[in-house]
């Protein structure tokens, strides 16, 4: 079997060298297996998975997507809900990173090929790109035996070709990366990411059982594979890409495409803001019905930010319920929730990273009040540790006792991501929450704080310059703002 591998692999050599450098080009290798080979049933195949996929407004500022690539019969309705975010878009280009599940080497593979081929047609390389990055760095090379059998780049051809029509490719295996390649290759990359440029990370989640070498549990199997992988995703919504190989290395958790995402998030970071967004998620032994071995799939979008959330009545419920439970677990029980409490429902808009305050009332009275400006946490989270941080760390108050979470009101508020203004003169009181910045000093006011004092926009300045430890007029002159909107809701009635 190694000695006709092997043959197979010399020939393909040799046919590439005969064809020339950069005229091959790359044959199907799983047609037939991971989707249909007949071009008329693979057209049909992909355009009733895309129909199925459930229907969405559309999404300005696309810029990146992840994607399963098993056979279509598993994760193909999954990643139809990600190609189906896309259908129609005027993407020129598409960079495809992927794993490489049959050959073991450090940095990137480009291949030196005219095309890849699937049943639907010829897809033709961004040939001078390609050309380029190969000769940017040691660490990117044309591998040609590492592309001949892989389908990580393969299975997602079909849903483009239907979905974006004409376009060219950016074929990146991904091996090996020590911590420093990230930055470095993503800054090679970079300016191949222009506006009309899809980025697609291809992966699958977690592989679960004998199969895959990963058993880490053997109880409640179905539940603690959806709390891996969504521990990885909330990491990959935060653009954590530290985090997330952090986490990788502490569970082991076995997501072959995780380099590739990796390098997804450093290139999201180098652009406008974005946010991430969850659009699909199941696992093999769902749909099997069998866990004894499972492979979990995500689809998640990448898009330019809204410029307010606009949170369902629902999603606004299941944050002041976990506000107060996390409220309570701590000054009741001296505990810390780790997870969400069963019942209270996560959306995919609650785990996306964003800013976020609580504020604690009592009576009537500020009783305590924290956050976080920067989407540094996925939203949920953010409420319930701010809420906890807002009893127990304003140095204002004494910490709030357990006997008073009766009296206890919850306001929280969900921020938009900050932007600069080029003056004072830009902020409008009772709109934009402000953030100023002067000589090491910093302090921020809540877009209510102005609106609930009757403040005007010189009096809010003067009282943002004392919170700062600054004389009330220093705001006149070398200040840096920053602005920001909200929205607010709190607890009606009884707890």
């Amino acid at each position: 079997m190694v000695r006709q591998t092997a043959i197979a692999l010399f020939l393909l050599c040799v046919f590439a060298a005969a064809a020339g450098a950069g005229t091959a080009v790359r044959s199907p290798a799983v047609a037939g297996r991971f989707y249909p080979a007949d071009p008329a049933e693979l057209r049909r195949t992909v355009e009733r998975l895309l129909a199925g996929a459930p229907a969405a407004a559309p999404v300005p500022g696309i810029r990146g997507l992840i994607v399963p690539h098993a056979g279509y019969v598993y994760s193909g309705a999954t990643a139809a809900r990600a190609y189906a975010a896309v259908r129609g878009s005027a993407f020129r280009t598409v960079m495809i990173l992927a794993p490489s599940h049959y050959s073991a080497f450090r940095g990137l593979s480009i291949p030196d090929v005219s095309a890849y081929r699937t049943p639907l047609g010829d897809v033709p390389l961004a040939s001078e790109a390609c050309r380029a990055l190969r000769r940017a760095s040691p660490l990117i090379a044309a591998r040609e035996a590492a592309h001949a059998r892989e389908h990580s780049v393969e299975v997602e051809l079909p849903f483009l070709q239907a979905t974006l029509g004409r376009f060219s490719l950016i074929p990146i295996l991904v091996g090996r990366l020590e911590p420093g390649d990230y930055p470095l290759l993503a800054d090679l990359l970079a300016p191949y990411v222009r506006d009309g440029t899809l980025l697609v990370a291809s992966s699958d989640f977690t592989h679960y059982g004998p199969a895959y070498g990963y058993v880490p549990f053997t109880r409640e199997v179905e539940r603690r594979i959806r709390d891996l992988d969504s521990q990885a995703l909330d990491r990959i919504l935060a653009l954590d890409r530290p985090g997330l190989l952090a986490w990788r290395e502490r569970t082991g958790a076995t997501i072959c495409g995780i380099r590739g995402i990796g390098l997804l998030l450093e290139l999201l970071r180098r652009g406008p803001a974005v946010r991430g967004r969850i659009l699909g998620y199941t696992t093999s032994g769902a749909l099997a019905g069998d866990f004894t071995n499972s492979v979990s799939y995500a689809a998640v979008l990448f898009h330019g930010r809204d410029p307010v959330m606009s949170l369902t009545p629902a999603e606004k419920k299941s944050l002041l319920v976990l506000a107060r439970r996390a409220l309570e677990a701590r000054l009741r029980d001296g505990r810390d929730l780790a997870d969400p409490p069963p019942g209270v429902a996560l959306s995919p808009r609650l785990r996306e990273p964003a800013g976020a305050f609580v504020t604690l009332e009592r009576d009537g009275e500020l009783r305590g009040c924290i956050g976080f400006i920067e989407p540094i946490r996925p939203l949920y989270r953010a409420v319930m540790e701010n809420a906890v941080s807002a009893a127990t760390r304003d140095f204002r108050f004494p910490p709030v006792e357990a006997e008073e979470l009766p009296r206890i009101r919850i306001e929280i508020s969900v921020l938009t991501p900050l932007r600069e203004i080029p003056g004072p003169e830009a902020f409008e009181p009772g709109r934009h929450g402000i953030v100023l910045e002067k000589q090491g000093h910093r302090a921020v006011f809540l877009p209510q704080v102005a609106a609930e004092r009757g403040w005007d926009r010189e009096t809010t300045l003067e009282h943002l310059c004392r919170k700062a430890g600054l004389p009330p007029d220093a705001w006149r002159r070398g200040a840096r703002f920053q602005v920001f909107e909200a929205e607010v809701f709190r607890e009606q009635g009884p707890p």
